[in-house]
């Protein structure tokens, strides 16, 4: 048991690492005014943090296909906010269906500590983000902005 916790530990790392990227030029993130094209986010999907976890839980290949190239609108609860792995002045909103024991959570990365820090665990929040990967450890959104 105790190996188990220990690789799906260091799996998280190593996807949470490969999750870091730099913004690109015209990227606003944690502002929440623009996406990565430069321009207001305007969502292709609107979808709560609970949905998606359900359908990347029950079929990933097909949760993939619906959200891949798109810019998703995000509801759901503030599970989490903590450091990004590697770049510790910038933070990461987990945001979940409001359940007590949730794992897979929906991810706002490279967020500013102005942005983050008058948040907290249990609010209610909506974010817009470029999807960028979703499966077992959970959905991860970039140049994700928060609404």
């Amino acid at each position: 048991m105790k190996r188990s916790i220990i690789a799906l530990s260091i799996v998280a790392l190593g996807f949470t690492a490969s999750s870091c990227a730099v913004p690109d030029e015209g990227a606003d993130s944690g502002s929440g005014e623009k996406s990565k094209s430069g321009k207001a986010a305007k969502p292709d999907v609107k979808v709560q943090a609970a949905a998606i976890m359900k359908e990347y839980e029950e079929n990933e290949a097909a949760a993939d296909g619906k959200y891949k190239g798109k810019t998703l609108q995000v509801s759901g609860v503030i599970d989490k906010i903590d450091t990004e792995f590697i770049d510790d002045e910038q933070y990461v909103i987990n945001i979940g269906g409001g359940g007590q024991y949730e794992i897979f959570t929906v991810n706002c990365d490279d967020q500013k500590a102005k942005t983050v820090s008058s948040m907290k665990k249990g609010q209610k929040i909506t974010v817009v983000g470029d999807f960028e990967d979703g499966g077992d450890l959970g959905v991860e959104l970039e140049n994700c902005v928060v609404k």
